[in-house]
């Protein structure tokens, strides 16, 4: 019998889907403006690529420059990790 605990870790359990579409979710639960949207899904890849702004410009499709301005322009502070790239 297979049950999720014998699954691979890359492939997600019934339970784990359901826990990242309920955060995803919860995203919208105020119902945000684009803008905003766009600062949190800025925040979130920051954190998920360690601060890298160089990464976070590939995830994003577009330029290091970019993500530099949009941290001006949302005056989010970059990281000591974002800092060095």
């Amino acid at each position: 019998m297979i049950v999720p605990e014998v699954l691979p870790p890359r492939i997600p359990s019934h339970h784990q889907s359901a826990e990242k579409e309920k955060r995803i979710r919860s995203s919208f639960d105020d119902l945000p403006t684009l803008d905003e949207l766009q600062r949190r899904y800025l925040v979130f890849v920051l954190e998920s690529t360690g601060g890298s702004r160089m990464k976070t410009a590939e995830v994003l499709g577009v330029d290091r420059r970019t993500v530099t301005r949009m941290l001006d322009r949302y005056s989010l502070k970059p990281t000591d990790a974002e800092e060095s790239d």
